[in-house]
């Protein structure tokens, strides 16, 4: 089984629990990965870039989470999603670039 592990207010209110559950998901044959709609230059933060010597994490920028596995998720198709906002699952992100703007000014995590 594939896992979609979404980062923003899913895995990074928790690290700790969310690390516990992909381990022993893994023990299992299953693979987690991180899928969050960031950009990959404007918003891999070191939390981001820690984690990835941990397990994949795929920055969709802005485009539907599904939709950018399937074309360019390298064989990495999910079956399971754990997300807070689904829709993100379907749709492409409705921020402006002001409002991520602003986000990013306001989000308190070091670059």
């Amino acid at each position: 089984m594939r896992i979609a592990l979404d980062y923003d207010k899913t895995y990074s209110l928790d690290p700790e629990f969310w690390e516990k559950v992909a381990v022993a998901a893994e023990l299992h044959g299953h693979e987690v990965a991180i899928v969050t709609i960031r950009d990959p230059v404007l918003d891999r933060t070191l939390p981001l870039r820690n984690l990835e010597g941990k397990r994949e994490v795929f920055y969709t920028r802005g485009v539907a989470k599904r939709w950018y596995l399937t074309h360019f998720g390298q064989g990495f198709v999910p079956d399971v999603w754990i997300d807070d906002n689904p829709d993100s699952i379907v749709a492409n992100s409705t921020a402006t670039p002001e409002g991520l703007a602003k986000w990013r000014a306001e989000r308190g995590e070091p670059v």
